[in-house]
């Protein structure tokens, strides 16, 4: 069985996390509007192998480091009666393992309180402050008796799923593809992540 180090250190590489410091200084990325518009702060961390400040960076590798848990836990329930619980289990096992321990080394990601996806509030909180100026102006009208989001999907609903849509598509496109589209996908995704973020203040503040 492989070393759950061994494994970790592979799992945070096909992410394309990393730690230490460019050696040139480089601006994180995040610019979306909606986000809160360009981010002057310099890059430190890498995700999905872009640059990225400390805040912005610990909310990103803990949406990617979320997101694969997610999607192997799918991944490996569906093909559970196809290949035989006994190798699917080992499998889902040893990257559990893995996986527990990289969360493990961050604690915050996984503080109380959560948004129920496996990622603090305080590290959305931190990468994408409250701000009622780039409040989505659906989220603004939003009410029980006149959902403004398609299929009446409540603002924290909806911008959590896009959220999810975008960073599976990340990791795809980081791991397969030609990474130029990676930067349109990291602008979508600041705009999901932060309009999350804001709705679920709001929803905590009893707003609805």
């Amino acid at each position: 069985m492989t070393e759950p180090t061994t494994t970790a250190e592979a799992i945070k590489r096909a992410l394309g996390i990393t730690h230490a410091p460019p050696g040139e200084e480089v601006r994180c990325v995040v610019a979306h509007p909606a986000a809160g518009g360009p981010c002057k702060r310099i890059a430190v961390p890498e995700v999905y192998g872009l640059p990225l400040c400390k805040a912005h960076g610990e909310e990103a590798e803990a949406s990617a480091l979320a997101e694969l848990d997610e999607a192997i836990g799918f991944y490996l329930a569906a093909a559970t009666p196809a290949v035989g619980s006994d190798d699917v289990l080992y499998a889902g096992s040893a990257l559990g393992e893995a996986l527990e321990r990289v969360l493990r080394d961050r604690p915050r990601f996984c503080g109380a309180p959560t948004d129920n996806e496996g990622v603090s509030e305080e590290l959305t909180t931190a990468a994408y402050p409250f701000a009622e100026e780039l409040l989505d102006e659906r989220t603004k009208t939003w009410t029980w008796d006149e959902p403004t989001y398609p299929y009446g999907m409540h603002p924290v609903d909806y911008w959590n799923e896009r959220r999810w849509l975008f960073l599976r598509m990340m990791r795809m496109v980081y791991q397969w593809t030609p990474r130029d589209l990676l930067r349109d996908l990291e602008l979508m995704c600041e705009e999901a992540v932060a309009q999350r973020g804001f709705a679920s203040k709001l929803s905590a503040d009893g707003c609805w």
